[in-house]
């Protein structure tokens, strides 16, 4: 309560600015939610914490038993059969990882070099760091090491996003899906150079953003998806020949290039896997329907992927987002492709 001047003394008057309620321009209460989401975003130690957290935590649950390793270190019959092996195991505990499997299917113990002396149906780099992981001893050592380096491509991935999207770049790092699938297989090297492009083409750094993706191409493919986009708002913007435009077109192809070629030229059966095992594998996605009609499912699906990114095309020289048109073509592709992995919904994320 107060008195107001002039008053008659004594008196006291109700319903004054002082506790009418909030006075006007005050910001709304925030709730405890969106409280912790603007710490976070304001946080990115805190943000990086909570991201660690979930892929120690699937590191932990997918870590093998000593009972199914033998004494030099390799899985305990890792075939789908086996009652006491690998698989039987990791589909009954929920606990199955790519990174255990292929290192038993492709004799990585054996420390074969990618594509020359083994057939790795993954694009180069992926096959790179398989390789290198699997220098370690023994497939549980393999394992530490590659979790070792998804977590540090997440990280890299969580610091790009907080460059370009500073409110809602931790939303990345809390999401429950890496605790799913941020081990169940090497995604997360692709999607790091996706987010690294991104960061430099808002940097407007053209040459960079084409090497990083570029790099992305050469891991994991899907980073692919957003070059036409940036190509399109560079080309409305400085024209075919202008030099940003120029500078980008030749480090993507140039990146593409100097990764693949040793491969391409020294082990071209080998190197072609990544293209012909996937040319083959039956439908098992969203369109089984056509799961013994191989070629009439990729002519669909590749028609409809051709339609969306015509469509983004459109919408980017029309001045939309470039972002926004690599996103729906991306979603097009994944919802309809022949074989959805479950781990591909952290590239959505």
């Amino acid at each position: 309560m107060e008195t107001l001047a002039g008053a008659p003394a004594g008196v006291e008057l109700v319903g004054t600015a002082a506790d009418s309620g909030p006075r006007r321009g005050r910001p709304p209460e925030l709730s405890p939610a969106s409280r912790l989401d603007r710490w976070l975003a304001a946080h990115f130690l805190a943000s990086a914490g909570v991201l660690t957290v979930l892929v120690a935590l699937a590191a932990w649950h997918l870590y093998v038993p000593a009972s199914l390793v033998t004494a030099n270190g390799h899985l305990v019959d890792p075939s789908t059969t086996a009652p006491h092996g690998y698989n039987v195991w990791s589909y009954e505990s929920l606990s199955y990882s790519d990174i255990y499997r292929l290192y038993a299917e492709r004799g990585l113990w054996g420390h074969p070099l990618p594509y020359f002396s083994a057939r790795i149906e993954y694009p180069v780099l992926t096959g790179v760091f398989m390789w290198l992981a699997s220098l370690a001893p023994g497939v549980q050592a393999d394992f530490v090491v590659s979790a070792v380096g998804l977590w540090a491509a997440a990280l890299v991935t969580l610091y790009a996003l907080s460059r370009v999207r500073p409110r809602t770049y931790h939303w990345f790092a809390v999401t429950p899906l890496l605790f799913v699938y941020s081990l169940l297989n090497w995604d997360l090297l692709g999607i790091c150079a996706l987010a690294v492009g991104w960061w430099m083409v808002e940097e407007r750094r053209f040459g960079a953003a084409g090497v990083a993706l570029g790099l992305g191409t050469c891991a994991k493919l899907f980073p692919i998806v957003y070059v036409p986009f940036v190509l399109t708002r560079l080309v409305c913007e400085h024209g075919w020949r202008a030099r940003p435009t120029r500078r980008f077109v030749l480090a993507v192809v140039a990146t593409i290039v100097v990764v693949n070629l040793p491969f391409a030229a020294g082990a071209w059966r080998n190197w072609t896997f990544f293209l012909s095992f996937n040319a083959v594998r039956g439908g098992s996605g969203v369109l089984p329907v056509l799961a013994s009609h191989v070629a009439a499912e990729d002519a669909l699906i590749g028609s409809l992927v051709l339609v969306a990114l015509a469509l983004g095309v459109r919408s980017v020289a029309r001045g939309g987002s470039a972002e926004r048109a690599a996103a729906l073509t991306f979603v097009v592709f994944l919802m309809l492709n022949k074989v959805y992995s479950p781990q591909y919904t952290l590239w959505l994320v």
